[in-house]
């Protein structure tokens, strides 16, 4: 599966990718929302997107992401 983390709080963001990829997944990690929404829309197909809505463009990147199904 690939998978891909949004999350500005690093240590998150790594514990997440190292504990999927453990698991055998593809795991790719943004920092910001921007580069969160760039990577789905470039960098796609993802069959999961982990996304903070916190973070800042967190919100603005849920509905391109979605849409890009």
């Amino acid at each position: 599966m690939r998978i891909l983390v949004v999350e500005d709080e690093e240590g998150l963001a790594e514990s997440l990718r190292r504990g999927r990829s453990a698991d055998g997944h593809l795991v790719e990690v943004a920092h910001d929302g921007r580069t969160g929404l760039d990577l789905a829309l470039a960098g796609g197909p993802y069959d999961v997107v982990l996304l903070d809505l916190m973070l800042p463009g967190g919100r603005r990147a849920r509905s391109p992401i979605r849409g890009s199904r």
